[in-house]
């Protein structure tokens, strides 16, 4: 089975009572910066990594590492050479931009 990868930096939080049961989703605007296809490696980054999910969101969707560079080292050890590069510039972006998280697509 394929895992996408998404990358979306949070812009606000919606209403926290909403029809029907809902409420507490986070708007998001897609981050244009980030390869969103299915790469050797990608399954086992989501699954390995300690992952924080945003506090306002109560269904566990968006994600930041736990360790940036617990991450960062994960990444080298596992990661082919050639797929660690986009993974490796996403975990800095999100470093130095704590809106943007990731939402893993199975």
């Amino acid at each position: 089975m394929g895992l996408n990868i998404i990358a979306y930096r949070v812009t606000g939080i919606g209403p926290l009572e909403a029809p029907f049961g809902g409420g507490g989703c986070l708007e998001t605007e897609r981050y244009p910066n980030f390869d969103t296809g299915r790469y050797t490696g990608d399954r086992d980054f989501a699954m390995e990594i300690d992952w924080i999910h945003h506090p306002a969101e109560p269904e566990d969707r968006h994600y930041r590492p736990e360790d940036f560079e617990a991450a960062k080292q994960w990444v080298r050890d596992n990661i082919s050479p050639g797929n660690q590069e986009r993974l490796l510039n996403l975990l800095d972006a999100m470093e130095k931009d704590p809106d943007l998280h990731v939402y893993f697509s199975w």
